[in-house]
């Protein structure tokens, strides 16, 4: 709608992972050059991990356009998938033959993939598997990739692999269930948000890849606003980008004041984030625990041992000063011990009159746990937090939730026998737009910067 009045030739801040916008920030370029490093030496495994919206995707596809033509890459999109299909899909994008017109057993699929890995390897050439989403693959196929970082000669590995996932991938290989992959992983990257002095930078790279020739102006007090509403997370900057210069093209400017982002951010339903507060302690009871009889003799104690001190120091001031000095000395005492005790009191009724407030409100609810999700809910969509290897730690996370009204459930997935893992989600919605509405207020805020928006049959999917 804009383009022509900015004179773009496209989008500049669209969401979809075009590798020629990707910004070399700090964090950006550091963790690119060590996954290419650990790519060309053969390192094997290869985690790359980082926060909904920090560009994991569109650095996947910027290390497979570093590639040359003498390395063969996979590219699996899709962590809702068996044993079997995964074998399947990295046959097919190696371009291997398949030789019998049935269907084949995972071994099958296994020697001929090692077979065009050694032919590979003969002629100098490399491949490469990158598995985007990898937080959402199930503990079978999670041991299915470890059995394929097998497939290597006495001196290398015939396979790179590459998992990209969320922050809470690094959890689930942490798991005890995933102890020897985790083992075996030599490189692992971090993508972080941009840093508020990168900021202005990645908005002018993107809108001169688009075309622009200079004349788009963003305001500091605006490109201030931008990095307070979106963190330094590009997705969220792209987003409030994209409204503000829609803003700026009804109003026929091409300058980006604060008040048009102002504009952008409330279209988008954007809050500031808010200072965390320090939570007291709690007791069984729900109230705060202010141990007032532990206080109060410390108060004490704390100004006698004062006054000891100071009348200590005039005990060896005496063989240089007269009667009168020391006379002045012990009256500024006692008149520092009154101001230190007035001072004292004033805390103590404070505190008092807080403790007070606090039985006077309601206890808190208790937290709900966990429960299994009914089947009539499989229609709507809910927001995942991620997968972990055990029950102890998704119920774990769920209490460390805050500002989330919605309830939170676990969700078995697998066997005992094949191996299991545990799905944490929040609340049921009834569609896709009520859930990214709740999940964007929640990320912009800080919170479940790692969640992400599916339909419950994706969560509850078994292969």
């Amino acid at each position: 709608m804009y383009l022509e009045f900015f004179g773009l030739k496209e989008k500049p801040y669209s969401l979809t992972p075009d590798p020629k916008y990707f910004f070399l920030s700090e964090t950006h370029k550091t963790n690119l050059d060590l996954a290419l490093y650990g790519i060309k030496t053969r390192e094997g495994f290869i985690v790359i991990t980082g926060a909904i919206g920090t560009g994991k995707t569109t650095m996947c596809r910027m290390i497979l356009e570093k590639m040359d033509r003498k390395t063969h890459s996979a590219l699996i999109l899709n962590p809702f998938i068996s044993e079997d299909e995964l074998l399947e899909s990295v046959l097919h994008d190696f371009g291997i033959m398949v030789k019998s017109t049935g269907k084949r057993t995972k071994q099958e699929m296994i020697n001929q993939l090692n077979q065009f890995l050694l032919d590979a390897l003969k002629e100098g050439e490399n491949a490469l598997l990158i598995i985007d989403e990898a937080q959402n693959l199930p503990l079978p196929v999670l041991e299915q990739i470890r059995i394929l970082s097998n497939l290597e000669t006495e001196k290398e590995k015939l396979l790179q692999i590459i998992l990209v996932g969320q922050l809470g991938l690094m959890r689930l290989l942490q798991s005890p269930q995933l102890k020897q992959l985790d083992q075996r992983i030599s490189v692992k990257c971090q993508l972080s948000p941009l840093k508020k002095e990168e900021i202005p930078k990645y908005i002018e790279h993107r809108l001169m890849i688009a075309g622009s020739k200079g004349q788009i102006n963003f305001a500091p007090k605006a490109l201030a606003l931008i990095h307070e509403f979106s963190l330094g997370i590009p997705r969220m900057i792209n987003l409030i980008c994209d409204r503000a210069l829609l803003g700026a093209y009804t109003l026929q400017t091409t300058d980006i004041t604060k008040e048009v982002v102002v504009k952008a951010v409330e279209n988008l339903k954007l809050q500031r984030k808010e200072p965390k507060m320090t939570i007291p302690e709690k007791t069984s009871a729900g109230r705060s625990k202010i141990r007032l009889p532990v206080l109060i003799p410390a108060i004490i104690v704390g100004a006698f041992a004062i006054g000891f001190l100071f009348y200590q120091n005039l005990q060896g001031m005496k063989s240089s000063r007269g009667k009168r000095a020391v006379e002045r000395q012990l009256a500024q005492a006692r008149v520092s011990r009154q101001i230190e005790k007035t001072r004292m009191e004033q805390k103590l009724f404070k505190l008092q009159d807080e403790v007070e407030e606090l039985k006077a409100r309601p206890p808190a609810p208790p937290a709900t746990p966990p429960v299994v999700i009914p089947d009539e809910w499989k229609g709507s969509s809910t927001i995942f937090l991620g997968a972990f290897g055990d029950r102890e730690s998704a119920v774990e996370r769920a209490k460390g939730l805050r500002g989330v009204t919605k309830k939170a459930h676990i969700i078995a997935i697998g066997t005992e026998e094949g191996g299991r893992s545990y799905r944490l989600i929040i609340g049921n919605f009834k569609d896709t737009e009520e859930a990214m509405e709740a999940l964007n207020e929640l990320q912009v805020q800080g919170e479940l910067l790692d969640a992400e928006v599916i339909p419950f049959t994706e969560v509850v999917k078994v292969e």
